[in-house]
């Protein structure tokens, strides 16, 4: 599903790893995981799985089947990358190849825990829900991640520096 992923940055895991991430979402309780690993794989065949070609499978991002042009973003981390998965460089080509690349109109994510919900905040995404409940939703949009493709930061006011 991914298509090209290009930029340098992010790479499309390889069936040949896929064994390796279910081994990491069912360690970490992921929510809608088969423990089964064939049946795991047919689900992963219909998304979108990429990693940092400078630490991969350190971090995996999972992008589902879009619906209307909206996905989830599943990130697959290793303990030692929980909350420092969201350089700018990374985000950067996630959301170039979320809005660009998969034509998507928003991705959403579920911030488990106080270090996830840190880094989906300063990846760009933006609260769905109030943050205070015990899993909050995030989103992202071409508009809210336009810091990000453009390379600007937004300040406060609104206005791009």
């Amino acid at each position: 599903m991914c298509g090209l992923v290009g930029g340098g940055v992010l790479a499309p895991v390889p069936p040949a790893d896929w064994r390796a991430v279910h081994g990491m979402m069912v360690a970490q309780c992921f929510p809608d995981v088969p423990h089964e690993y064939d049946e795991a794989a047919q689900a992963f065949a219909r998304v979108c799985m990429v990693t940092p070609v400078d630490d991969p499978l350190g971090v995996v991002f999972v992008l589902g089947e879009p619906q209307d042009g909206i996905t989830y973003l599943d990130v697959v981390c290793s303990p030692d990358m929980a909350g420092r998965w969201a350089s700018r460089r990374v985000m950067r080509a996630l959301a170039a190849l979320a809005f660009g690349g998969l034509k998507l109109r928003a991705v959403w994510v579920q911030a488990h825990g106080t270090d996830a919900l840190r880094a989906a905040l300063a990846a760009g995404f933006v609260p769905a829900t109030d943050l205070d409940v015990p899993v909050p939703v995030l989103v992202m949009t071409p508009h809210s991640a336009c810091w990000l493709l453009n390379g600007k930061k937004e300040r406060e006011n609104g206005k791009f520096v």
